[in-house]
């Protein structure tokens, strides 16, 4: 917010003067004045950057705790499904493990995908959503079946980070309109200035 608002007092203290210099010569007032008209389209995005500026970053924490989580969690399952195909356990059980190891693989792909993304396709929201409710509830299922010993160890481990799974797919979500108009709003920003084309 300083640096935008000592952006526009320098812009006008070229074009007007101020108490240190006086208004910049007739040649140089052409120029600055298409800067000034290209500034007052994007001057309404750089403030909308900075003041979802915080969220913004709490949002990326949450996407990277999603990644790490999903990564830690993938293992495990993939330990499960192993666990269970080796002990011969039912096809019911070993297809929700391999469900889990599945959603886990979608649910980091599409959160590192948040990140990357100048505009993020809202189905990656959609796709969370629904990836994270699966994963919940496959988890859910599992825990009221009969697991082998080291199954069981490894589901206990799965279901105890399920919490904070949620809770961070959960913080996305609940942002997604935000977050959707500040990646628009620095796209504008960053893509459509024109600034360059003037000098």
């Amino acid at each position: 917010d300083k640096d935008r608002k000592a952006f526009s007092a320098t812009l006008l203290g070229l074009q007007e003067g101020d108490s240190e210099a006086p208004s910049s010569p007739a040649d140089a007032q052409a120029v600055l004045k298409k800067i000034d008209a290209v500034w007052k389209k994007l001057e309404p995005q750089a403030a909308l950057i900075n003041q979802n500026q915080k969220l913004l970053i709490s949002l990326n924490k949450s996407i990277d705790k999603i990644s790490a989580l999903s990564t830690d969690m993938q293992e495990l399952t993939e330990q499960m499904a192993t666990n269970l195909l080796q002990g011969n356990a039912s096809n019911r059980l070993i297809s929700q493990a391999n469900q889990l190891v599945t959603l886990t693989q979608r649910i980091a792909k599409n959160a590192t995908a948040l990140q990357a993304a100048e505009t993020p396709n809202p189905s990656i929201f959609l796709q969370l959503e629904k990836d994270i409710t699966s994963f919940r509830d496959i988890v859910g299922l599992l825990e009221e079946a009969t697991l082998s010993g080291y199954a069981t160890e490894l589901l206990t481990e799965v279901g105890d980070q399920t919490g904070d799974l949620v809770e961070s797919v959960g913080t996305v979500l609940a942002n997604t309109p935000e977050l959707l108009k500040s990646k628009n709003a620095s796209r504008d920003l960053f893509e459509k200035s024109e600034l360059p084309a003037l000098l």
